[in-house]
């Protein structure tokens, strides 16, 4: 992540020494000398990176922490004499003069705090590059098969398809009996059929092609697809419920909601499916709301927990999904490396050998599978570049690790520096959003994040940048445009968990769930707040913030008195988010 902060800002740079020649009077130098320096210690942070991963040294990991913050510093310095000079007043008259006048004397002052914030970022740069030789720290560029530029010229980006059968391997016996469950006339009771394993076995995968069959459409009347969730609420739960079978409650309590579902279900045979489900409680509390009326209606349940499972229906056996031999393994990852050809006879002989090497050390988990294949369909297909993969994966693992993510953070370390900071953001998103594309492109946009290059406008790089992150499988489509682009997207809470777990340690972001916002019990200074519960106070008078994201999740009513006054402070604010909120009125201090 610091290659990432410190390529960003270095760009940042680039564009602003292109585009502000004017306005940079005064600060041009120091700006050109910090774009020349980042860029040249930028080339040695993939190896301080990769070591800092494999927790060689805590020397280097210091090191690492030390450059990202001296970017950070870059980009504040500079950016805070933007502001200075965009707050120019444009009136005329008398009081314009004195405000000129005014505005005068803060621009020389802004200007020598950019040259004493410059000063001090040289004497700790001249620090850090004398150290990076004692700490072993070499200039790597490109080895280990990873990209920090754009992806290889020799792949042709395509968007996976919208299918769940393309990624389900090794499970058709299992459908098979699923099926006949849902469908056999024989059991007129309700019954509740589980699906049981860790997280990336392919649950939600089964589920979706079961779900889909059409067998099992023709059988049932209701359906309804929800996402239940570590952190869930029995009241949004029935909303989500309410919303797919189409009930009419007279209110919106629990009550309401409850009763409500309950009568609409009791008009057909319905096919509910819970995903996702870590609680006993969940179930427990929903249980009422399906009636059992002998129509051979069906819940499916997806869970990690056999718990779980066995309290929902002791008389059925839960399908416990298993890991996928060799050859399922290599039939998933193939189809991932080559998409839309023959498994059996897209990859020449000189891969097999590559290939077999990289399966094998997924360990027959099919989201490890499935994001390696995504990693692997960016390089070029000769056996120099799967080689340096297979080595880059033998220098990243740690034995006895977790191989899932240690797979994951492989991915993450290929992509280039730009998309790095874009696949953090959905850490901003909570847990199995669906997000509509043109949102995380805007938000994207707004941060700067988003190269432009190549006479593109900004909207069709954003798009860009998901259909690689798509490629990767480090996102999952799901709802296409009418034009075959990118509607929704969505991200498996396991790449989640690795998202916001990166993003926290490089201060990219902050997830707070308190009643209070409180400066005092933040670890560091984020570049972005989460807030996804609702708040009482916020306390946060971080000036550095970069965005602020409220996602409450239930259409609740947001209180800006609750910011206490501290909206105009963040000065250097991008991104106000409000996601599912009833806003009555704007702050003042949002022009």
């Amino acid at each position: 992540m610091a290659e990432a902060a410190v390529g960003f800002v270095v760009r940042k740079l680039g564009e602003l020494l292109a585009q502000e020649a004017i306005n940079l009077y005064g600060v041009r130098g120091e700006v050109e000398w910090l774009k020349r320096e980042l860029g040249r210690m930028q080339c040695f942070l993939k190896d301080a990176d990769a070591k800092k991963k494999k927790g060689d040294d805590e020397r280097v990991k210091h090191w690492v922490t030390e450059m990202r913050d001296l970017a950070f510093d870059a980009e504040d310095a500079i950016d805070t004499f933007m502001y200075s000079k965009l707050r120019r007043p444009e009136r005329d008259g008398c009081i314009a003069f004195i405000e000129r006048f005014v505005f005068i004397f803060d621009e020389l002052v802004s200007r020598h705090k950019v040259h004493v914030d410059v000063k001090g970022i040289k004497a700790k740069l001249h620090e850090l590059s004398e150290s990076r030789d004692v700490y072993g720290i070499s200039n790597i560029g490109e080895t280990i098969g990873t990209t920090s530029q754009s992806r290889s010229q020799n792949v042709i980006p395509i968007l996976p398809q919208l299918s769940d059968d393309i990624d389900m391997v090794g499970f058709d016996d299992e459908k098979k009996k699923i099926v006949h469950e849902l469908v056999d006339i024989n059991n007129a009771n309700r019954s509740v059929i589980s699906m049981v394993g860790m997280g990336g076995l392919g649950k939600t995968t089964l589920a979706k092609s079961v779900y889909n069959d059409f067998e099992v459409k023709r059988s049932f009347d209701i359906f309804a697809w929800v996402i239940i969730s570590q952190e869930y609420t029995i009241h949004e739960v029935l909303k989500r419920i309410k919303s797919e079978v189409s009930a009419t409650p007279l209110a919106d309590t629990i009550q309401d909601l409850s009763v409500a579902i309950s009568e609409k279900l009791k008009k057909g045979k319905y096919l509910i499916v819970l995903d996702d489900v870590w609680k006993e409680d969940a179930w427990t509390e929903l249980l009422k709301v399906f009636p059992d009326v002998n129509n051979g209606s069906r819940v499916i349940i997806t869970t990690r927990f056999l718990n779980v499972a066995k309290i929902a229906d002791p008389t059925i056996q839960p399908h416990e999904l298993r890991l996928l031999n060799i050859k399922e393994s290599k039939e998933l990852f193939l189809r991932k490396v080559f998409p839309r050809q023959n498994t059996e006879t897209c990859c020449s002989d000189d891969l097999l050998d590559s290939a077999h090497q990289l399966v094998k050390r997924c360990g027959g988990l099919p989201l490890a599978l499935v994001v390696l294949g995504g990693l692997v369909s960016t390089k070029p297909q000769t056996k120099d570049a799967w080689q340096k993969v297979v080595e880059s994966m033998k220098r990243q693992f740690v034995k006895g690790g977790d191989k899932c993510l240690e797979i994951l953070a492989l991915s993450y370390n290929d992509l280039p520096h730009y998309l790095k900071s874009c696949f953090l953001y959905f850490g901003c998103f909570g847990e199995d959003m669906n997000i509509p594309s043109k949102t995380v492109i805007r938000l994207w946009s707004a941060e700067g994040f988003l190269p432009t290059e190549n006479g593109k406008t900004i909207e069709e790089s954003g798009f860009d940048c998901l259909v690689e992150l798509a490629q990767r499988c480090l996102i999952q489509v799901t709802e296409h445009e009418y034009d075959d682009g990118v509607k929704y997207c969505q991200i498996h809470d396991l790449l989640r968990d690795m998202c916001i777990s990166e993003a926290k340690d490089n201060r990219f972001l902050e997830i707070y769930q308190n009643d209070t916002v409180d400066r005092a019990t933040m670890p560091n200074a984020a570049r972005r707040l989460i807030i996804f519960n609702e708040i009482k106070t916020l306390n946060y008078s971080n000036s550095k913030l970069r965005g602020l994201f409220y996602s409450l999740g239930s259409y609740q009513r947001l209180d800006f008195a609750a910011l206490n006054g501290q909206l105009g402070k963040f000065k250097l604010l991008r991104v106000l988010y409000v996601n599912k909120l009833v806003i009555s009125e704007f702050p003042s201090e949002i022009k």
